[in-house]
């Protein structure tokens, strides 16, 4: 039962011959995760197959990361640009009517704006004052419904 609080200890670790572990929506808690990769880890040295990393499950969630793999590996991305201001970064974010730069890289409106963690389903849409202007957020869930606010 890796949901549970209590402690790991070496004979605890799964008796199995392989180990998968899919994504669900319940890993956001870190405590989750790392108990996760724990277990897979001692599992993998009981000598059981890891059929997958499971840190990578974790990498994974962030776009910027999932994004730049892609392209390490030659695999085609939508244009993109990254504007993040972790660690008190600029990103030189400069907003015009029908475009903005970032880092001196335009990119035309309407184009979409989305957080780095892909659980987050809160998509933004900026438009062009040809077309009104504004943005709107676009929201997600998992049933698949798409919730619409104008801004």
């Amino acid at each position: 039962d890796a949901s549970s609080s209590q402690p790991l200890h070496p004979e605890a670790a799964p008796c199995c011959d392989a180990v998968l572990v899919l994504w669900s929506q319940f890993f956001h808690a870190a405590a989750l995760q790392s108990r996760l990769v724990e277990l897979s880890e001692r599992a993998g040295a009981r000598g059981a197959l890891l059929l997958n990393d499971v840190r990578r499950l974790f990498e994974m969630q962030d776009r910027r990361w999932l994004l730049r793999r892609l392209q390490e590996r030659g695999i085609p991305t939508p244009h993109f640009v990254e504007c993040s201001r972790e660690n008190g970064r600029d990103p030189g974010l400069e907003e015009h009517s029908d475009h903005i730069l970032v880092g001196g890289q335009r990119i035309n409106k309407p184009f979409f704006e989305k957080p780095v963690d892909r659980r987050d389903r809160e998509i933004y849409v900026y438009f062009p004052k040809e077309a009104g202007g504004g943005r709107a957020l676009v929201s997600t869930r998992e049933s698949g419904d798409v919730d619409c606010i104008f801004r």
